[in-house]
């Protein structure tokens, strides 16, 4: 792969989130940038995987320095260094363990301590454009129940048009059944999952075409939402006079 220099980079942990962040960010940009000019474009902006083979417990590996530093140094010229965002899940208090933290603060916590061992680099502290290194986290999905755990499918799930949404009542008559003959509750983090990847098999779509299934305006993305518009500064108004 050639090396090519991207002003923003975001890191995220596996396949769908890179095709969910990547479609996301490219709405954004469609939405946001109807009445002004945004310091963000399609071909300045860059998401990638933590490892080939992804997990979010690949961020809290000691390796995880090397290899989130790779990636910036990819991205990066000689005079700019991109400005590089870590996009992982809270979670579920399940899932805790040493080397993957569950939950947005336990999560936060460690996340930063990630940041500040990247920004104190070797690579980043001799390079020209140190002195502006930027290096930042989103914690997804931000649940609206608890404010604490959730993940990638919960967001999607819970952003769903309402046309999707109704669809999803016929898998939940599904597991209603099914919890009938089986009665052992199912984890709300494996129910997303579940959820969201037998709609996306039933229409045989992955999750780069199914990014259009979300209702932009959805109160669930407005966290998201924010984030990229505190990243992605407004340049100009359209048409403004000078």
């Amino acid at each position: 792969m050639t090396k090519k220099f991207k002003k923003y980079l975001f890191i995220v942990e596996g396949s769908t989130d890179k095709d969910f962040m990547n479609g996301f960010i490219k709405l954004f940009i469609e939405n946001e940038g109807k009445n002004q000019e945004l310091d963000i474009s399609e071909d300045n902006f860059g998401v990638e995987k933590i490892t080939r083979d992804g997990g979010k417990s690949e961020f809290f590996k000691n390796e995880s320095i090397d290899n989130i530093i790779d990636k910036i140094e990819f991205f990066s010229n000689d005079e700019i260094l991109t400005k590089t965002y870590l996009i992982v899940d809270a979670d579920w208090e399940i899932n805790n363990s040493e080397n993957q933290p569950a939950g947005h603060k336990q999560t936060e916590k460690k996340i930063k301590e990630i940041e500040a061992k990247v920004i104190e680099h070797s690579f980043i502290r001799s390079h020209n454009d140190y002195k502006n290194a930027k290096i930042d986290h989103f914690i997804m999905p931000y649940n609206k129940e608890t404010q604490e755990f959730g993940e990638l499918e919960t967001l999607f799930i819970n952003s769903l048009k309402p046309e999707f949404q109704n669809k999803l009542k016929c898998l939940d008559d599904m597991h209603k059944c099914l919890a009938k003959q089986h009665p052992k509750p199912v984890d709300n983090h494996h129910r997303d999952k579940i959820r969201m990847q037998i709609l996306l098999n039933s229409y045989d779509v992955k999750m780069k075409n199914a990014i259009n299934w979300i209702d932009y305006n959805n109160e669930n993305l407005d966290d998201l939402k924010n984030f990229l518009r505190n990243k992605f500064k407004k340049i100009t108004k359209k048409n403004q006079k000078k």
